[in-house]
């Protein structure tokens, strides 16, 4: 699963910009730049929408992706408030699961992802 997981990122997230770590377990981080708030929720989406399907058509039990997002202004923010409202952003995704939360802070673009597997 976790490989399936690694593929999605790679086809969502191709362009040379994008930066795509694992911070340990399942859980990522994705650096967009030049990238609104709504674009990323629709990349976002599509990693979340195309873990879910894949899985459930390669025969495994359907994955479930909760996504933290938050799209920053320039300047003024340390890394770690940043961190902080993302993972506020993917803690609220969990409530529904299978879901992309969104952050407040007000170009880069951090977003968290922690997969599930769904019940």
């Amino acid at each position: 699963v976790l490989m399936a997981l690694v593929g999605e990122l790679q086809a969502v997230f191709r362009r040379a910009s994008d930066c795509v770590a694992r911070i340990g377990g399942d859980e990522f981080a994705v650096l967009l730049t030049d990238t609104t708030g709504a674009q990323a929720f629709a990349m976002a989406d599509a990693l979340r929408q195309g873990l879910y399907h894949k899985s459930a058509h390669d025969g495994f039990h359907p994955c479930a992706v909760s996504v933290g997002l938050v799209e920053c202004a320039q300047g003024g923010l340390t890394p770690t408030a940043v961190i902080a409202a993302v993972d506020a952003a993917l803690y609220r995704a969990k409530e529904t699961r299978n879901a992309v939360g969104v952050g407040a802070l007000t170009a880069v673009l951090a977003t968290s992802a922690r997969l599930q597997r769904s019940a």
